[in-house]
């Protein structure tokens, strides 16, 4: 007998939420009752007590991936959370909301290890790698019309120096944080270990610098920097010439390995490096 009011309390709720002016007149009603403290602070109270039950929190998950596998559902989410988007006031309170929660260190480690958890699925990965081109696909215009905006070149760039002084991770630039070693790098690598070269460092980040060098023989102050990508010589070739002579100025010897260089075999570019070593040595 319960199940069934509940059945027939589902699709008379169901059959109101399809009607666009019940809805509006609804989200009405619960702002009026959200600004009346004792009734945001009752909703709270019993929103932490669900949260903390977890047979009511795995139902309630259940229930919003059930919802959200309908096309028509995710179209109207997305359309909500867009126009929310657009309003600054809200947007200043979404920051602050996960600035806040970011700083307690119980949540921060929870969502670390959860992060940690996920990288190493190979479908999460999949998916995510998937979603990124889809979406850079999709915003080319938006994106290519924004790196044409002076304004947000400099908006970006004073970010990422933002960034870079509070110790986070940069969002984007040329070598300018660790990231994962190249085929080429792990060859070379293994190539000098074959040959008895030891005292290099593999992403390793400079110290009073924002750069990560490939390869780094500490001893020797020597940056090896393997250049195995056609990017690194059709957009980044102008930041690693400004990169390169910044680091000269600091006192670091470089030594790039082109393309023509790894052509000839890693033998032959593990001799080129050997042979720097004792170039800088002498």
């Amino acid at each position: 007998m319960t199940k069934e009011v509940h059945r027939l309390g589902g699709l008379a709720s169901r059959k109101r939420f399809a009607d666009p002016e019940w809805r509006k007149y609804h989200a009405e009603c619960v702002r009026r009752a959200w600004k009346n403290p004792e009734v945001r602070k009752s909703h709270l109270e019993a929103i932490r007590r669900v949260a903390q039950d977890p047979k009511r929190r795995e139902r309630i998950s259940r229930g919003v991936r059930r919802a959200f596998q309908n096309p028509e559902v995710q179209k109207r989410h997305s359309d909500s959370v867009r126009r929310c988007r657009r309003d600054p006031k809200v947007r200043k309170r979404v920051s602050e909301g996960v600035r806040r929660a970011w700083k307690d260190p119980v949540f921060h480690a929870k969502m670390k290890a959860k992060l940690q958890a996920r990288s190493q699925r190979p479908e999460y990965l999949k998916n995510l790698s998937a979603g990124v081109s889809k979406w850079f696909k999709d915003n080319a215009d938006v994106v290519k019309k924004r790196c044409r905006n002076r304004k947000w070149r400099a908006k970006l760039s004073r970010a990422q120096k933002k960034a870079y002084r509070e110790g986070r991770r940069v969002p984007c630039g040329a070598c300018v944080m660790p990231h994962p070693t190249s085929y080429f790098e792990r060859c070379i690598e293994q190539e000098l270990c074959k040959r008895g070269v030891a005292g290099f460092i593999s992403q390793f980040r400079i110290a009073g610098t924002r750069y990560c060098a490939d390869l780094y023989f500490a001893k020797q102050k020597l940056i090896v920097e393997i250049d195995g990508h056609p990017s690194h010589y059709l957009e980044r070739a102008s930041a690693d010439r400004r990169r390169d002579r910044r680091l000269r100025q600091l006192g670091f010897h470089i030594l790039r390995l082109r393309r023509r260089d790894l052509r000839r075999g890693f033998t032959f570019c593990v001799a080129v490096v050997v042979c720097k070593l004792e170039e800088v040595n002498d």
